[in-house]
This record gives C-alpha cells, sequence and structure tokens, in this order.
C-alpha cells in the first residue's frame, strides 16, 4: 500500500497510482459547522488528505474584521491603496521571521503527506483586497498602468514570501 506522500509524487509524474490523489478543505462558514458538528475534528485528517498545505499566519484579521498589517478591511469594503499611492503603499515585510516559525513542527507533524507552502493570498484576493472588488476590475481596464504596477508590487511580495519558505524542504 503506497503511502499518500508516494501516491502524490507518483501521480505528478505521471506514473499510475492506486487511487487518484486527493484534498477536502472547507472555507470559512462549512468549517465552522463542520468543527461544530464533529467537534473540531480537522477535515483533511477526518477525508485523509493527500496534501498539507501551510500557510503563515500573518497576523491578519484583527477583532474588528480589518487585516492589520495590509491596512484593509476583509472584502475590500474600501481602497486601501490608489494610484498615487502605489508605489508608497507599505506592504509588511515578508521576511519577518514570526511568519515561518512553525513550519518545522508543520513538517515534522505532517510526514506522510504531501506538503505545499501556500501563499498567503493569491494575487487576485489581494488586488481586491487593496483596491475593493468592483474597483479592482474597473482599474483593470481605466487604470493598466496602476494595476500592472500593484500586481507586480504583491507578485514581488509572494516571491519573496516563496523565498523565505523555500529553504525549509517543502515537496
Amino acid at each position: 500500500m503506497m503511502t499518500r506522500k508516494e501516491r502524490v509524487r507518483l501521480a505528478v509524474a505521471h506514473q499510475e497510482t492506486d487511487i487518484v490523489p486527493y484534498h477536502v478543505r472547507l472555507d470559512y462558514v462549512p468549517g465552522n459547522k463542520w468543527a461544530e458538528v464533529y467537534n473540531s475534528v480537522d477535515v483533511g485528517e477526518y477525508f485523509g488528505n493527500h496534501f498539507a498545505l501551510f500557510r503563515p499566519d500573518m497576523g491578519e484579521m484583527t477583532a474588528d474584521g480589518s487585516y492589520a498589517e495590509w491596512g484593509i478591511e476583509v472584502g475590500g469594503l474600501k481602497s486601501s491603496i490608489f494610484p498615487e499611492t502605489v508605489e508608497t503603499f507599505p506592504f509588511p515585510d515578508p521576511r519577518q521571521a514570526r511568519y515561518y516559525e512553525d513550519i518545522p513542527g508543520f513538517l515534522a507533524r505532517n510526514t506522510e503527506t504531501f506538503n505545499f507552502f501556500d501563499i498567503s493570498r493569491t494575487l487576485f484576493e489581494r488586488v481586491w483586497h487593496l483596491r475593493e472588488y468592483g474597483q479592482a476590475l474597473e482599474d483593470l481596464l481605466v487604470e493598466p498602468e496602476f494595476m500592472h504596477r500593484l500586481l507586480e508590487r504583491i507578485t514581488e511580495w509572494n516571491l519573496a514570501e516563496l523565498r523565505m519558505a523555500i529553504p525549509y524542504g517543502f515537496d
């Protein structure tokens, strides 16, 4: 019988496995309901996920529903960054050691799974948190230079985050 990690490695190499590797994940509302009904049993462990995703604790969500380090509200309820501030808007430093201090323990706990470093937000998700969803879509058409630079800054941030994580030895 293959381990979950072996199964993923074979699948990535386009080799046959006994079953297709899978990953079950629940977002906020269904995840909370799952925890309530199943007494906080981790959904991934329950289903035997093949992947484990480490997402650094960026200390983002505060009690008032804002992302403190990025200076934005949940869901991009108001724009935080503007064309005139795209170069000076303060992003948090992705090299902060506290973002990565839980990685060794995570990897030690997840020896049987294929382990990923999960970038804290997707590229466009970060954009619309900073800019508000509808405004971000409009900016793609009306302010393309601004959006190009904003996407570029976020990409630079994401790459710096990955550079910090790579030495830990994720799969």
